[in-house]
């Protein structure tokens, strides 16, 4: 491997979740491994973590309803599912949600929805604290709703293996168009929506956002979270050696908790135990161990689609645009070019990791609330015609 490469992956490395921790202390006295070893795919993954942390320090947190108002379980009509022509199967999971509605607006309307979607491998409940700021924040006029996407968290899987391993880009939006469509199937009585997706959440996202404006919903804004075209296609070669360095399963869902937050995978270990415990299940008797709910490996075939033509979709979403990175040097030429003619609001968060929904909520919720503030839909029923004044 040359010089070149490494420093490429190194930069790359740097602004990835960083590996494991070492297994035992005594390794840490060994000779350091060469930068290519670390993506060696032959290489076997760690297979136990060494639990650092007392018990208590990492038990789980319940989401509701301190978090959000409630959870429940949504369905996607058989009428919707007829109607697609998204997938091949027609065939919906029925998704775990988690809703805080927005108070009744005091001039009447239908109010305002963050409708957030989670990254590849993670879940709804990773916006737990972001939530819960937000509601404070808004003092409850801005809702907030997440789901789990299919193969993810604790939506019950579907009928097939091949449902549930199909996570293009097109089924992924044929899924958050049902869910929405589902939740709210009258778009003049829906809230308007504010759509953010972060990472590979973007991708559906966008994809959805002139589909739903179609259907008659009100699309204020869009949110783009920690991913860019350029970057994110760069980085494709390494994540499997990334994804391959993490346990491979676990002895309890404390010490999963344990390990993102030693590994600095997630920064806030309130988020940490809120997010966790529904990226994990239990292993068949007899065994009594943990392993990941989302299979990222088998997810690979479908990593290119949800990050081409990336920067394109984000710029021709209609509505407000805002992208949120956790570093500077993520932006591509493409959007760099667009951000100093002014064509969407770019910000970057210090002090977070690419979970920077987790990492700082109480940053983000800020910027998502003035955000919505900024751009809120208008509300034509309270303008008097000519003669009416």
């Amino acid at each position: 491997m040359s010089d070149l490469q490494k420093d490429f992956i190194k930069s790359k490395l740097a602004h990835l979740p960083p590996l494991s921790p070492p297994l035992d202390d005594e390794e840490e006295d060994g000779e350091q491994e060469e930068l290519e070893d670390t993506f060696d795919e032959t290489a076997p993954p760690p297979k136990v973590h060494k639990f650092r942390a007392p018990t208590s320090t990492y038990s789980p947190l319940q989401a509701v309803p301190e978090y959000f108002a409630s959870t429940f379980i949504v369905t996607p009509s058989p009428a919707i599912a007829s109607s697609s022509t998204s997938t091949s199967s027609n065939t919906f999971p029925s998704f775990r949600t988690y809703y805080t509605p927005p108070k009744p607006p005091a001039g009447g309307g239908t109010g305002s929805v963050l409708v957030l979607h989670h990254g590849g491998g993670e879940g709804a409940l990773g916006f737990s604290v972001l939530a819960k700021e937000v509601r404070e924040g808004s003092e409850g006029e801005l809702g907030v709703i997440s789901f789990d996407a299919r193969g993810h968290g604790a939506t019950p899987n579907p009928t097939s293996t091949a449902a549930l391993l199909d996570l293009s880009l097109e089924t992924l939006t044929s899924d958050f168009l049902a869910f929405l469509q589902t939740m709210f199937p009258n778009p003049k009585a829906s809230p308007a929506f504010i759509l953010v997706g972060h990472s590979m959440g973007a991708a559906p996202v966008l994809e959805a956002s002139p589909q739903l404006q179609k259907l008659g919903y009100r699309v204020s804004g869009v949110a783009v979270l920690d991913v860019v075209e350029g970057s994110a296609i760069e980085a494709l070669p390494l994540m499997l050696g990334i994804i391959s360095s993490r346990p491979s399963t676990f002895r309890s869902v404390e010490e999963a908790i344990d390990w993102h937050v030693s590994s600095s995978t997630f920064l806030n270990p309130t988020s940490a135990r809120l997010s966790v415990p529904s990226l994990l299940r239990p292993l068949p008797p007899p065994s009594t161990r943990f392993t990941w709910t989302t299979n990222l490996e088998a997810t690979q075939p479908f990593w290119e689609g949800w990050y081409s033509g990336l920067s394109k979709k984000f710029l021709g979403v209609r509505a407000a645009r805002m992208l949120v990175l956790a570093g500077a040097d993520r932006i591509d030429k493409e959007l760099m070019i667009a951000q100093m003619q002014g064509k969407f609001q770019y910000v970057v968060l210090p002090g977070c990791g690419h979970h920077l929904h987790q990492d700082v909520p109480e940053k983000l919720s800020e910027l998502l609330i003035e955000f919505w503030q900024r751009n809120l839909p208008l509300d034509l029923s309270s303008i008097k015609k000519v003669g009416q004044i």
